[in-house]
C-alpha cells in the first residue's frame, strides 16, 4: 500500500489506539518485553469496514507533492531533470512490472487492480519525461 498511500509513522501508534477506543479493534498487551501491542479487528469493526468499503467515494487525490514538476515549473533545466525523473519513473516502472509478473493470478484481486494503476501512473510518466527531454534536447 506504500505506493499509492502513504502512513506517517506516528498513525501506526495513534490510529490502531482510536480505532480500540471505539471498539473496532481489540487489544493484546505483552506483560513483559518491549510490551508490543497486538491488534484484531472485532465484529463491529468488519461492519464498519464493510459499510466503508461498501461507499463508492469520488474523492480525488488530494495533493501532489513532485519535486521534478516543482523544479520543472521554476524553470529547471529541463534536460537533466527529465533523465533523473525518467531514471526514477522506469525503476518504479520496473518495480511494478516484476511484482506483476510474479503474481499467480488466483490471489485476491484489490492488489492487481491498484498494481494496473501503479502500472499505468509510471508508464504515463515516463512518457512525460521523455517528452520533457526531447523537447529540451532540440
Amino acid at each position: 500500500m506504500g505506493n499509492f498511500w502513504t502512513v506517517q509513522h506516528a498513525q501506526f501508534y495513534s490510529e490502531p489506539e482510536r480505532l480500540a477506543e471505539a471498539g473496532l479493534l481489540s487489544e493484546e498487551r505483552e506483560e513483559g518485553g518491549r510490551r508490543r501491542r497486538r491488534y484484531t479487528i472485532t465484529d463491529a469493526g468488519r461492519r464498519a469496514l464493510g459499510e466503508w468499503l461498501a461507499e463508492p467515494t469520488a474523492e480525488l487525490t488530494v495533493e501532489l507533492r513532485d519535486p521534478g514538476l516543482l523544479k520543472l515549473h521554476l524553470e529547471a533545466d529541463p534536460a537533466p531533470l527529465a533523465q533523473a525523473q525518467l531514471e526514477a519513473h522506469r525503476a518504479k516502472l520496473a518495480e511494478y512490472e516484476t511484482i506483476a509478473a510474479a503474481d499467480p493470478g488466483d490471489g485476491p484481486r484489490g492488489p492487481w487492480r491498484t498494481l494496473q494503476a501503479g502500472l499505468r501512473h509510471e508508464r504515463e510518466w515516463v512518457a512525460f519525461w521523455e517528452d520533457v527531454a526531447r523537447e529540451a534536447a532540440s
